[in-house]
């Protein structure tokens, strides 16, 4: 396959054109022409351009990037030779975005190509999928320029592995699997996380249907029972009818009894006083409750307060052991400082001694004197002032020392007495007495707030008891009862009138409902003989039609209660619609992970399978071709490239013959040796015919030795592939014209 022509609109591209020849072609022009954007153009046109990218901080995906400048609609056309024939590819632009229409045609005929589609015609043309295309046949500078760091090895790895540089095969494993472990990792993730949602969905949906099930199948047995409990009724009323002489005397005694009931239950209210709200069992319960709580909080403020006394006390006791201090009143710091200060100033006046030198002076003075006086030397020189003068002296300095002896004494005195102050006879003393008094503040300052916490304590128990005693007051209040000593007295009294109420009532419902009875079956004795004038036959005796009536009254209530159960528990599920509707959002949800988690695996898979074939496959063959490569590259100063299992790259010199890592080369030796690699992949790669080389400024770091060596290189690989070489120097494109190349102009 050649390229034979290529046009569009593209990025800074405005319907522009570039023809390719045959063999090595140089494309050259300054930067920020459009170099790199034929080459965006060129990969598009071959494998179209995706959608799905999302711009990022740090990422422009190509459908933003390479919108044309010119405001036009981007589209492009690559004229290529394949199997003899020419074919015209078209990709433009439509509403599903940027070259996004594709079509290919025989250009001679017009006719489309019938096994070329927008997603395999770069494939077709190449053999390779895009990632291959770019790893290994379309240099840039910017992927082969690279600083000597810790990022080389990573460089080497990725060459090979993925394609992109910024990016290693294990990098995009390592991610693939936190994305899946994301979703399922053993029984923690998304995916179980959700599964487990559903199957409690699903589980309760299983559970209300089952209640309504049950609860259908218990109204329809409430039905019959109902009808089966009419039945016998009707049978227990017709046998009653027959008792109905000798239940007139049972309608007496149950009027009696009622009468005796009604009179009971006025007494007992009278007796109790249960006439208005002293009847309401709710305020009563309320009162109890009220008071109960109103004196375990009183009995906590006594506590409270019994707590603040100790408190208080142990500080008055503590305080009535303390001695008395000179720093009584003082600060801790400022106490310390003024002891400071007189420890300083005592042992100063401790140490003061009487002055010397002045009675040394006077005495030598005084001797001066006498022996002027007694060889008469003063009548020869300066007459009687000479020895008057050391007679002055004499006495000065020894009044000097009496008086430094006088104030040494004197402040000793003074020293002592500070000392006696604090109950001492040393400096030490006073530093000790006021550490002594800190220590003491310290003491008395926790006493201080142990009381002010138990005074604390105090005044919330006692709040909290006068709200609880307020609210109490407020229910017996409900009651007509004061908030004394005498309320739970009186409250108990009016619980047992309740009690003694409550049954009195429930007795009177009894005989109210068994005088109803009689007196129905009577009635009904009545109207029977008014009718027919002849008592009614029937089957059963009185006691056994009454047995009967109970024990399907008995089974209604059963089935009632079993029912009102259904109903209940119904009542607590969720609305069965809002469950469903759920459930399905869950279950879509569920699948769409376990979908991503398919697509995950499978990418993992796919990955490993493509790394792992292109190192067993490549590593051999790339190696040799590699070291060929170098070694031309290098005029012979390395002899061999060795490649370990993960791709990292050593090499090996002519002179030393120890290999060594790449960041031990220069920049442009480590741009040799990847170039050396991808040049080595391009062959490895692909079969014959070879598809054509694509180099954006590949060699910017090359020095002119080794350029013109890469320049040779490429000029002898084209005679069997063409190559597309575009560089922004003018020397570079100059010395590819000398050995052959096609120069094209943009």
């Amino acid at each position: 396959m050649k390229y034979r022509s290529i046009a569009g609109t593209f990025g800074c591209l405005d319907n522009a054109e570039l023809t390719f020849g045959p063999g090595l072609n140089v494309i050259c022009a300054p930067n920020e022409s459009g170099k790199s954007t034929w080459c965006a153009l060129l990969t598009a046109l071959l494998y179209g351009v995706s959608t799905s990218e999302k711009r990022r901080l740090d990422f422009l995906p190509d459908k933003l990037r390479f919108d044309p400048w010119s405001g036009k609609p981007a589209f492009g056309k690559l004229t290529v030779e394949w199997n003899g024939e020419l074919i015209d590819i078209y990709r433009k632009t439509n509403r599903n975005g940027i070259l996004q229409e594709f079509s290919a045609v025989y250009a001679e005929s017009g006719e489309p190509v019938p096994e070329f589609t927008a997603k395999n015609a770069g494939e077709k043309l190449t053999g390779v999928s895009k990632d291959v295309f770019v790893r290994s046949a379309f240099f840039s500078g910017t992927s082969l320029a690279v600083s000597q760091n810790d990022e080389l090895e990573k460089r080497i790895a990725a060459l090979a592995g993925t394609g992109e540089e910024e990016v290693s095969a294990s990098a995009v494993l390592s991610r693939l699997g936190k994305w899946a472990n994301e979703r399922q990792y053993q029984r923690r993730g998304r995916i179980p996380a959700l599964a487990q949602e559903i199957q409690e969905y699903s589980a309760t949906l299983a559970e209300i249907e089952q209640e309504n099930m049950a609860a259908l199948s218990t109204k329809r047995r409430l039905l019959t029972l109902r009808a089966q409990e009419e039945a016998a009724t009707a049978a227990a009323m017709a046998a009653k009818r027959h008792e109905v002489k000798q239940n007139r005397a049972k309608i007496e005694a149950a009027r009696a009894e009622l009468s005796a009931l009604e009179t009971k239950i006025n007494a007992i209210i009278e007796e109790y006083g249960l006439e208005g709200p002293r009847g309401d069992e709710d305020a009563l319960a309320e009162a109890e409750t009220a008071l109960t709580l109103a004196n375990g909080r009183q009995m906590e403020e006594q506590l409270a307060k019994a707590s603040l006394y100790q408190a208080s006390l142990r500080l008055s006791e503590w305080e009535k052991q303390c001695k008395p201090s000179p720093f009584d009143g003082l600060s801790d710091d400022y106490a310390l400082e003024i002891a400071e200060e007189e420890y300083e100033a005592v042992g100063q006046d401790l140490a003061t001694r009487p002055k010397r030198w002045p009675f040394f002076a006077g005495a030598i003075s005084a001797a001066v004197a006498t022996i002027l006086i007694v060889t008469r030397f003063f009548t020869e020189t300066a007459g009687i002032l000479m020895p008057l003068l050391f007679i002055g002296l004499a006495l000065g300095g020894i009044g000097y020392g009496v008086y430094t002896a006088l104030q040494a004494a004197q402040r000793r005195k003074n020293a002592l007495a500070v000392c006696e102050k604090y109950g001492t006879t040393a400096p030490e003393g006073i530093l000790s007495a006021a550490a002594e008094y800190v220590s003491q503040m310290e003491e008395r300052r926790a006493r201080i707030r142990a009381r002010e916490e138990a005074d604390q304590s105090y005044m919330h128990a006692a709040e909290v008891a006068t709200l609880v005693a307020n609210r109490a007051e407020a229910a017996l209040a409900k009651l007509d009862i004061s908030f004394d000593k005498e309320a739970q007295t009186v409250l108990k009294r009016l619980s047992a009138g309740q009690t003694a109420l409550r049954q009195a009532k429930l007795a009177k419902m009894a005989a109210e409902e068994k005088l109803a009875i009689l007196e129905q079956e009577l009635s009904a004795e009545q109207v029977e003989m008014t009718d027919s004038g002849e008592e009614e036959a029937v089957a059963l005796t009185a006691a056994e039609a009454e047995k009967a009536r109970q024990e399907a009254v008995a089974a209604r209530f059963a089935v009632e209660a079993e029912d009102a159960r259904h109903q209940g528990r119904l009542s607590h599920y969720p609305d069965k619609a809002e469950l469903v509707a759920l459930l399905s959002a869950k279950q879509e949800e569920l699948d769409n992970a376990q979908a991503e988690l398919e697509a995950i695996t499978l990418a993992r898979s796919v990955l490993e399978d493509v790394s792992g074939v292109l190192s067993r496959r490549l590593t051999p063959k790339l190696s040799r071709r590699a070291e060929e490569i170098f070694q031309t590259l290098t005029h012979h100063r390395y002899d061999r490239i060795q490649f370990e299992k993960n791709w990292k790259a050593q090499v090996v010199s002519a002179d030393s013959k120890e290999p060594r890592e790449v960041f031990y080369l220069s920049a442009g030796a480590t741009e040799q040796l990847y170039l050396s690699l991808r040049l080595a992949l391009s062959e490895v790669m692909f079969e014959a015919p070879l598809p054509p080389l694509v180099l954006d400024d590949a060699f910017a770091t090359f020095d002119d030795e080794r350029l013109e060596s890469a320049l040779a290189l490429l000029a002898d690989m084209a005679k069997t592939r063409q190559i597309l070489l575009f560089t922004c120097r003018q020397s570079e494109a100059d010395r590819a014209e000398a050995y052959g190349a096609v120069r094209i102009h943009l």
